[in-house]
């Protein structure tokens, strides 16, 4: 079930009291990814997968060390190999936005170990510059002999179906707007949008 914020910070307070290990900087980072995933049920399952598997591949890269040994020159060889992984299904370098939605998630986990007091009081991510969540990709747009074909083929399926396109594309809908359009938004020399 769902458990409030204070739950789970009492029950991982708990928990790594039980242990014995707090400050003790020698539990392995696949350590603090069993606190994370057991004390943030309340996490969304999408959340907590992604988590779990970019701190996976920061353990896959760097190896399951001890929390102490996390340094400039580790997180340095982290970001190197990131830089050139790729993708496992289209075999091409992974995207700037990917790494950086790694490295916010990686970030996430180790700053929650650090409210804990389980991993060192640094900046693990001072060193390297984490992309943006933006995607780099370039914006692809039809040019009009483009539409115009479009246009074209889909009124010899169906006319209905080319005046649709060619309204959006008239107009500069989004398919939302254009779906969301009603007869009472038609003038005679207007739309309302």
């Amino acid at each position: 079930g769902v458990v409030s914020k204070e739950e789970a910070e009492s029950k991982a307070k708990e928990f790594l009291s039980e242990l014995n290990i707090k400050r003790s900087g020698q539990q392995r980072l696949s350590s603090i990814l069993d606190y994370w995933l057991k004390y943030n049920q309340n996490l969304s399952k999408s959340t907590r997968t992604k988590g779990e598997n970019f701190w996976k591949t920061f353990i896959e890269i760097v190896g399951d060390i001890p929390v102490s040994s996390v340094n400039a020159r580790i997180m340095q060889k982290y970001d190197q190999e990131m830089r050139v992984r790729k993708n496992q299904k289209t075999d091409e370098i992974i995207s700037d936005r990917y790494r950086g939605n790694n490295y916010r998630s990686v970030r996430q986990i180790w700053n929650y170990a650090k409210k804990y007091e389980e991993v060192p009081e640094i900046d693990i991510f001072a060193t390297i510059e984490i992309p943006s969540g933006k995607g780099t990709r370039e914006a692809k747009f039809l040019d009009v002999s483009q539409i115009r074909l479009l246009i074209d083929t889909a009124a010899s399926k169906n006319p209905i179906h080319g005046k649709s396109i060619e309204i959006i594309y008239r107009l500069g809908l989004r398919p939302k707007e254009y779906a969301n359009l009603r007869w009472e938004d038609v003038s005679e020399d207007k739309i309302l949008l």
